[in-house]
């Protein structure tokens, strides 16, 4: 897995969301960041010393933004429209991130104002 958030390429699924989308992602699996390490899921481990998310734990931004924590599951309001991105929180890839993850993104487009033309009118 070379999806660290300090030394890898974030994940990028293909998946593009609109400002207003509600946003479901699943997220199951585990990994570890290190041989000595136990493996853990995508809430991560422990809290980290270098950002405020957990050692390990799924996070995700929307194009060019911040990253946010997902763990699992999360469930939010888009508020930028971009691609949605993925990594682990961790800040080595080169050689000791292991396992298989499954993430799952939902995407709920946004409501349509009520009122105009009815079907078959």
């Amino acid at each position: 897995m070379d999806n660290s958030l300090y030394g890898g390429t974030p994940l990028d699924p293909g998946v593009n969301v609109q400002t207003g989308n509600k946003l479901v992602i699943n997220a199951d699996g585990c990994w570890t960041n290190g041989p000595e390490t136990p493996p853990y899921g995508p809430d991560g481990i422990a809290p980290s010393s270098f950002n405020e998310f957990y050692v390990g734990t799924l996070i995700a931004r929307i194009g060019d933004g911040g990253w946010f924590e997902v763990g699992s599951p999360y469930k939010g309001k888009v508020t930028s429209s971009g691609r949605l991105y993925f990594c682990f929180n961790d800040t080595n890839s080169f050689d000791n991130s292991r396992g298989e993850p499954t993430v799952r993104p939902y995407i709920r487009p946004k409501a349509r104002k009520a009122g105009g033309r009815s079907c078959g009118r």
